[in-house]
C-alpha cells in the first residue's frame, strides 16, 4: 500500500478491508488488460478473415470475441463496484 493510498482510505473502513479491496482492484485491472488483449486479437483475426465471412473459422473467432466481450463486461462491473467502495466517504 502506497502512502497516497493510505491517505485516501475511506472513513470507517479498516486497514485490512481497504488492503483487500486494493488487491481486488489490482487483480481485476490485470484481468481487464488480458481480456482486452484477447478482444483485440479476435478483432485482428476477424479482419484477416473478412473475405471468409460465414466460414467455420470466421464464426469461431466471432463467437470467441462475443464471449470475451461478455466476460469483459462482468469484470468491468465488478471493477466499478470496487472503485465505488474505495471512493466512498463515510
Amino acid at each position: 500500500m502506497t502512502t497516497e493510498e493510505l491517505m485516501n482510505i475511506p472513513k470507517g473502513m479498516s486497514f485490512k478491508e481497504y488492503d483487500q479491496l486494493l488487491k481486488e482492484k489490482k487483480k481485476l485491472e490485470k484481468q481487464l488488460a488480458k481480456i482486452c488483449a484477447d478482444i483485440d486479437f479476435e478483432n485482428d483475426s476477424l479482419e484477416m478473415l473478412a473475405d471468409e465471412k460465414g466460414s467455420i473459422r470466421y464464426n469461431r473467432h466471432l463467437e470467441a470475441k462475443s464471449k470475451a466481450e461478455a466476460k469483459k463486461d462482468k469484470i468491468q462491473a465488478k471493477h466499478n463496484v470496487v472503485l465505488n467502495i474505495l471512493k466512498r466517504q463515510a
